[in-house]
C-alpha cells in the first residue's frame, strides 16, 4: 500500500498537539499538516483535566508561556473565530502552605512573578482566610494568591482549536492510532490501521504514551504516567469564589458557577489502566477535601473520574527535537491545558526554523542526558 504523505505529521489531538498544528499553520499557511489521534475527540487527558489554569509558577520560562497561554484564552473568540469563547473565568488562585518550607517557596517564587509582570500576592494565615473564609486554618502558614488564575472549559477550547486547525486546511483524524514509527530515507514512516503516512517531520503529542513510539526508534525519555482522578458534587450554595490548591496533599478544589464542586487529587495506585476511578481514591479525597474545606460534608458526589498525567523527573514539558533530526517531543508534564498555546507557537518556531529564543529552550530532551534538570517549586 502506498503511503499517504504530510510535510509534517503530529500524533495527539489533545490540546498540545491541535496547539501545535494550529501554531505550525499560523506561521506558514501552505504547509501540509496532519493529526492523527488513537481516540475521539477529548477522550484522553485533554478532556479528563478539572479544567483549571493558573499563571503562578516559579521559573521563567513557565511564567512566560502562561502569560502567552492566558492572552490567547482572553481572546479565544477572535483567535480562533469561535464566537461562544471558551467560558473563561478568572477568579484566582489560592496556593495554600502548610509547612515553613512552602512558604520559603512561595517567597522566592513571588520576586520572580513580580519580576515578570504577573500579579501575585503572598498572604499570611489572618489574611488568607480573610480571601476564603470557609477555609481550614488548621496547619495553615500562609498562600500565594494569582488572581489572574482560574478555568475554561477545555472541551469549548479543544472544538476551537480543532475548528481552526480544519479551517486553516490542517487534516485531523481520530480514531486513527499510530502503531509503530519507522525512521525512512526521507523522514518518518507511521503504521496505521488506515494505512502508512509518511512525513518529513513528526511531533509526538501522547504525553505519557510518548515512549511507547519512541523506544523502538533507540529513543530513551524518562516520561511515565501518574494516574490522576477528580470528581463532581451536587450543587451547593455558591460560597468558592477561587480555586484552592493544597500542595501538601495535592489536592485542588473549585466551584462552578452553578453550584457544583470538582475536587482533584493524586494518589499513588497499583499499576494498570490510566483511566477510572479506584475505590480507595472517593474515601481519601472526600476526607483530605472535608478537612480543608469543611462546608464541603454535607454534599454529595455525583461523580468520580480518572485518567494520568506525564511525569518527568524535573516535572518540567519536554519540548524540542530528539536526538533524531526532524522527530520532535511535546510532552507537558501536567501542564497541557494550560500551557498549551504558547507550547504550540515554540514548537512551531523550532520545528520550522531549527531554534527558539524562548526561555523554553531549556526543556529540550537533551537536558536528560547532560543532567542539567530544571526544577519547579510550584509544582503540585
Amino acid at each position: 500500500m502506498s503511503a499517504a504523505t504530510a510535510d509534517v505529521l503530529v500524533i495527539g489531538a489533545g490540546t498540545v498537539g491541535l496547539a501545535c498544528a494550529w501554531a505550525l499553520l499560523e506561521r506558514d499557511p501552505t504547509l501540509d499538516a496532519l493529526v492523527l489521534d488513537a481516540g475521539d475527540f477529548a477522550c484522553g487527558g485533554s478532556g479528563r483535566n478539572a479544567s483549571a489554569f493558573r499563571t503562578l509558577w516559579s521559573r521563567d520560562f513557565n511564567i512566560l508561556m502562561s502569560k502567552e497561554s492566558l492572552a490567547v484564552f482572553r481572546d479565544a473568540a477572535a483567535v480562533f473565530d469561535y464566537p461562544a469563547g471558551i467560558d473563561l473565568r478568572e477568579e484566582g488562585y489560592l496556593i495554600l502552605a502548610h509547612d515553613a518550607a512552602t512558604m520559603a517557596g512561595f517567597r522566592e517564587a513571588s520576586a520572580t512573578l513580580t519580576r515578570l509582570g504577573v500579579p501575585c500576592e503572598l498572604l499570611d494565615p489572618d489574611q488568607t482566610l480573610r480571601r476564603c473564609s470557609g477555609l481550614s486554618g488548621e496547619g495553615l502558614t500562609g498562600a500565594l494568591f494569582g488572581p489572574e488564575c482560574g478555568t475554561a472549559s477545555p472541551f469549548s477550547y479543544l472544538d476551537a482549536l480543532l475548528g481552526a486547525v480544519r479551517r486553516m486546511g490542517g487534516r485531523v483524524e481520530f480514531r486513527r492510532p499510530v502503531e509503530r514509527l519507522a525512521a525512512e530515507s526521507t523522514g518518518y514512516r507511521a503504521e496505521t490501521p488506515g494505512g502508512p503516512v509518511s512525513a518529513s517531520r513528526v511531533i509526538l503529542c501522547t504525553d505519557w504514551a510518548a515512549p511507547e513510539l519512541l523506544s523502538p526508534l533507540g529513543i530513551d525519555l524518562p516520561i511515565t504516567a501518574q494516574p490522576k482522578e477528580a470528581m463532581v458534587t451536587v450543587p451547593g450554595p455558591r460560597q468558592l469564589d477561587v480555586t484552592l490548591m493544597a500542595p501538601k496533599t495535592g489536592l485542588g478544589v473549585k466551584q462552578l458557577a452553578r453550584g457544583n464542586f470538582i475536587l482533584s487529587m493524586t494518589l499513588d495506585r497499583p499499576p494498570g489502566s490510566q483511566d477510572g476511578s479506584t475505590p480507595t481514591w472517593l474515601a481519601a479525597c472526600a476526607r483530605e477535601s472535608i478537612t480543608l474545606y469543611p462546608a464541603l460534608a454535607g454534599l454529595a458526589a455525583l461523580r468520580c473520574w480518572g485518567g494520568a498525567i506525564s511525569k518527568t523527573p524535573d516535572m518540567q514539558a519536554i519540548m524540542g527535537e530528539t536526538e533524531r533530526a526532524g522527530l520532535y517531543v511535546a510532552v507537558s508534564a501536567y501542564k497541557g491545558f494550560m500551557l498549551s498555546p504558547a507550547m504550540g507557537r515554540v514548537m512551531a518556531e523550532i520545528v520550522l526554523t531549527g531554534e527558539t529564543n524562548h526561555p523554553a529552550r531549556a526543556l529540550s530532551p537533551a537536558r536528560f542526558a547532560t543532567g542539567v534538570l530544571e526544577s519547579e517549586l510550584l509544582t503540585i
